[in-house]
C-alpha cells in the first residue's frame, strides 16, 4: 500500500491517542492491518524486463509517494493547528517504518531483517486476492479520501 494511504490512517491514530510511543506502535500496527488487506500495487513496476529498471520505477513511484505522504502530513498538522504535532508525526512514522525496514533490507540483505521481510511479504499476501494498478490506485486514493473525510 502507498504510504500516502498510510499517512491518512496515521494521522487518524494521531488524533485518538495522546502518547507518542503510542502512536508510533498504533501506526506502526497499523501498517501490517492495511497492508493485510489487497490493494493493487503488487504488479507495480513489473512492466520493465530488467530488474534494474524494475527498481529504478520502484524508486521513482516511492519519491513521488513520500513527497505526497509527507505533504498530507504536513497540511493536516497546519490546517489542524490544535492536534499534538509530536503524536502526529510518531504515528505517520509508525505507519511508514515497516515500508522503510522492508527496503533497507531487500538493499543491504541486513540478516536481522530477514525474519521481518518473510513476514511483511506473507502478510501482503494473507488475503489471495490480487488486482491490478488500474484499479488499485483508485482504491487506494478512495481509501486516503475516506480517512481525511474523518478528519475535516
Amino acid at each position: 500500500m502507498f504510504l500516502t494511504t498510510h499517512a491518512a490512517a496515521a494521522l487518524y491514530v494521531g488524533t485518538q491517542v495522546h502518547d507518542p510511543l503510542l502512536a508510533l506502535a498504533i501506526g506502526f500496527a497499523s501498517h501490517f492491518v492495511m497492508d493485510a488487506v489487497p490493494h493493487g500495487d503488487e504488479t507495480l513496476g513489473s512492466h520493465h524486463i530488467t530488474t534494474r529498471g524494475k527498481y529504478f520505477y520502484l524508486a521513482k513511484v516511492a519519491f513521488v509517494d513520500l513527497f505526497l505522504a509527507g505533504s498530507l502530513v504536513f497540511f493536516y498538522m497546519h490546517r489542524r493547528p490544535e492536534v499534538d504535532r509530536l503524536v502526529v508525526a510518531a504515528a505517520a512514522f509508525g505507519s511508514w517504518l515497516p515500508d522503510f525496514l522492508w527496503l533497507a533490507n531487500r538493499l543491504l540483505k541486513i540478516k536481522i531483517l530477514t525474519f521481518y521481510t518473510r513476514m511483511h511479504d506473507r502478510i501482503h499476501e494473507l488475503i489471495n486476492w490480487q488486482f491490478s494498478p488500474v484499479y488499485g490506485v483508485p482504491f487506494q486514493i478512495i481509501i486516503t479520501i475516506l480517512f481525511m473525510k474523518m478528519l475535516f
